[in-house]
């Protein structure tokens, strides 16, 4: 029986493992990029990786979408006279830093300073997050796990600020940001699922599939949170957004 096997940490690799070892033929395993590890930011695979390699089975690490600009214009579509933009993440989290020197690329392009503060771990950011009081317009929060278990954590000090928070995934709407430009992981998911049938079935190989990702992203605005902060967002926006 052919399969493709889809994981990434270490708790993934003893399944994949076991499905080797039964007897199964692995056409593939689809895993996370390659991230930078240790001071000198060397890549390093993730573990089903490594297991994989060990077997010749065939590896596919689809790219994360980058919707920086997507994001950046609702910004200013929202705020066109933002200067000054925070961004609260964790320095640990790999992925947060890649994703906070994109955003800062992008933000250069346009005119937007960026005012990054980091945290180690959730006791952290209400006092950090104090720093951006004053100092920014508007802040933004990547795909990072620290910040965003405690988003009512930071929107108690942006609230106090009257600042709106930005998030990069619906998620963060959900518990209390004010709006996000996100990826539906739902649509990631669905196309993920016909590469793997296109393996499966021997219509492609993993070398020849090219990275894709979620082709639109969705507008949520939280509401009761643009009340709150008396923000007046554009109709043009408002009509192509899912309050919550």
């Amino acid at each position: 029986m052919k399969t493709v096997y889809m994981g990434t940490p270490d708790f993934a690799v003893p399944p994949l493992k076991a499905l080797v070892e039964a007897g199964y033929e692995v056409a593939a395993v689809v895993t996370q990029p390659d991230k930078p590890k240790g001071r000198g930011k060397t890549l390093m695979p993730t573990p089903v990786k490594e297991e994989a390699l060990m077997h010749e089975i065939p590896v596919y690490q689809p790219q994360k979408i980058r919707n920086n600009q997507e994001f950046l214009d609702t910004l200013k579509e929202i705020q066109p006279d933002i200067k000054t933009l925070g961004v609260l993440y964790n320095s640990s989290e790999a992925n947060s830093v890649v994703q906070v020197a994109n955003l800062k690329k992008a933000c250069q392009s346009m005119g937007i300073q960026v005012k990054e503060l980091t945290v180690n771990n959730v006791n952290d950011i209400q006092q950090v997050a104090e720093g951006f009081l004053g100092k920014v317009d508007a802040i933004y929060v990547p795909t990072d796990n620290v910040v965003a278990s405690s988003i009512p954590t930071l929107m108690s000090v942006a609230d106090r600020g009257h600042i709106p928070v930005y998030g990069a995934e619906v998620g963060h709407v959900e518990n209390g940001a004010f709006a996000s430009e996100s990826i539906s992981f739902y649509d990631i998911g669905h196309r993920a699922g016909e590469m793997a049938a296109d393996i499966l079935e021997g219509k492609k190989e993993v070398k020849n599939l090219p990275v894709e990702g979620a082709p639109v992203t969705h507008l949520y605005i939280n509401k009761a949170e643009m009340d709150k902060l008396g923000i007046k967002v554009p109709q043009s926006v408002l009509d192509r957004a899912k309050l919550i």
